[in-house]
């Protein structure tokens, strides 16, 4: 699983790891905060102009939303480390094979039966 591995950062970058999560933190809500007040704000006047409350409020807020979670997760996947595509799942670490699936041949052992 990915992560901060402080073991293998510089020790000067390790020192600012928590505020560099912390200043990411703090970015991305206030981010979301002025996106989500923005779309209320824009959805608000434009059902008001077009009497079609609560229509352009509602498909504005969500597009808003929407758009936030996906920075936020493309934010802390980049921070973390982890460059696994989002949406795309990964390869399993298990191992292969499963019941009634045939074994690989092993080196040196005669599999004919004469």
């Amino acid at each position: 699983m990915g992560g901060l591995n402080l073991k293998e950062m510089p020790v000067a970058n390790r020192r600012n790891a928590p505020n560099r999560l912390l200043a990411m933190a703090l970015s991305d809500a206030i981010t979301v905060g002025v996106a989500v007040w923005a779309a209320y704000a824009g959805g608000t006047w434009l059902d008001a102009r077009f009497h079609t409350y609560p229509v352009f409020l509602a498909v504005l807020v969500l597009l808003a939303v929407g758009g936030s979670l996906q920075m936020v997760v493309k934010d802390v996947l980049r921070e973390t480390g982890d460059r696994a595509e989002p949406g795309r799942a990964r390869e399993s670490r298990k191992p292969k094979g499963g019941p009634g699936e045939v074994p690989p041949e092993q080196p040196g052992k005669d599999t004919d039966d004469d």
